[in-house]
């Protein structure tokens, strides 16, 4: 990102003008890359400040978003001993540290002067002037259609949501970028099953993996697809997870980059181009059972995934290949705690599943059986081991930002 050398030249000017020696130091950074664009003064310059405050603003704006509370503003404050103190300023898409040396200057100059001053001058001046004032959570589910908006809405989506999955991957490859899917549609697409009863079901959304090589793009080639981005969560979050609406068919297209970072981290960076549309059926059932509480949506998904699907060791037998399961739970307790815990809750779901033939349940139970055999028989790493003897006094999951329909 470029920034304009002369309004910051202005800015430091205002600090030093206004707070004296009490000024210790200033630097710029981009939200979300975390790497300084400019700075002034200097301090015990240290690599991690800029990403430690970046993911503290980050922390900021979900949770106060998330709560009743009102949402970030231009500016917050952090106190350090020695008299120190830590202002945050947020415009755009850039974020100020600023060190202050409360023992040289004073706490009315700085809110009531300098601090001003230079929210006046960044504000005015920056090329980039797009507002992080936090929105409501109403709002960032669904934001208001305006005919200006709508009208913008390219022809070229399609209202069926499997059909506009497979053209937005055809365009995004023309384009260089590499995109998957995920969730309910992506099992849709391996698993012919899921077109009719009882596993049929409606979807609310469009969720793709990414690959992080040519992610730059992505924004600019959904925003000319014609759909309209969250802009202050793909400020915020955007490294991770980019967001988007089509207003004209009323849904959410959801876009992690490289990875799934949910209850479990799942890295699938290198397993993208092993298939041309849908992730592969072993990632697939990894996206699902990694999810600590699975709702009824996950069961029909995952309970058709293995209707269709052939788990076998055999590559020449079967699609689906449960040492690749088994590896990763072998090495991450977490992991395989929360994988066979499912496993175990998804055999009882499916046997209660009383508009699913006697066939239909053999077999899905049949695979989730030769999967969870895969897991307890692999050997485990030492890592693993030790994990294992905490068992569940410590949690084995993260809390995950819910805004997708996984």
């Amino acid at each position: 990102m470029e920034i304009n050398q002369e309004i910051m030249k202005s800015a430091f000017e205002s600090l030093s003008q206004d707070l004296g020696n009490g000024f210790v130091a200033s630097e710029v950074w981009a939200i979300g890359e975390g790497r300084p664009l400019i700075r002034d003064h200097g301090y015990n310059d240290n690599p991690k400040v800029a990403p430690l405050f970046n993911e503290v603003t980050r922390k900021l704006y979900k949770t106060l978003q998330e709560s009743a509370y009102p949402g970030l503003g231009n500016y917050y404050l952090v106190n350090l001993d020695n008299n120190h103190l830590v202002v945050v300023i947020t415009i755009g898409k850039l974020q100020q540290f600023i060190l202050v040396d409360l023992a040289k200057t004073s706490m009315g100059i700085l809110m009531s002067v300098a601090l001003p001053n230079l929210v006046n001058i960044l504000t005015e001046g920056f090329a980039v002037k797009e507002s992080i004032e936090t929105e409501s959570p109403a709002k960032a589910e669904s934001p208001a259609k305006s005919e200006a908006a709508i009208s913008q809405v390219s022809n070229t989506i399609i209202a069926d949501y499997y059909e506009e999955s497979l053209r937005a991957i055809k365009e995004a490859a023309e384009q260089g970028m590499v995109l998957r899917l995920i969730g309910g549609l992506g099992i849709r697409h391996i698993s012919p099953g899921a077109l009719k009863p009882p596993w049929k079901r409606p979807y609310k959304g469009i969720d793709f993996v990414a690959s992080k090589t040519g992610k730059e793009g992505l924004e600019a080639f959904f925003e000319g697809q014609g759909y309209v981005p969250n802009k202050k969560r793909n400020l915020f979050f955007g490294d991770k997870r980019l967001l988007f609406y089509d207003q004209n068919n009323n849904r959410q297209v959801d876009i992690f980059i490289s990875v799934l970072d949910m209850c479990h981290f799942l890295d699938l960076e290198e397993r993208l181009r092993l298939t041309d549309v849908a992730l592969t059926p072993e990632d697939l059932f990894l996206t699902k059972i990694q999810i600590v509480e699975l709702n009824e949506k996950d069961v029909m998904d995952l309970g058709v995934l293995l209707l269709d699907t052939v788990v076998s060791e055999d590559k020449e037998k079967g699609g689906f290949d449960p040492q690749y399961v088994a590896r990763l739970c072998a090495n991450n307790w977490g992991w395989f705690r929360t994988a066979t815990k499912n496993i175990d809750e998804l055999k009882t779901h499916i046997n209660r599943l009383e508009e699913a033939s006697s066939r239909e349940k053999e077999k899905i139970i049949g695979n989730l059986e030769t999967i969870e055999k895969a897991i307890y028989d692999h050997p485990k790493s030492l890592s693993w081991k030790s994990r294992n003897a905490i068992g569940d006094k410590v949690r084995w999951y993260n809390l995950p930002e819910d805004f997708g329909y996984i």
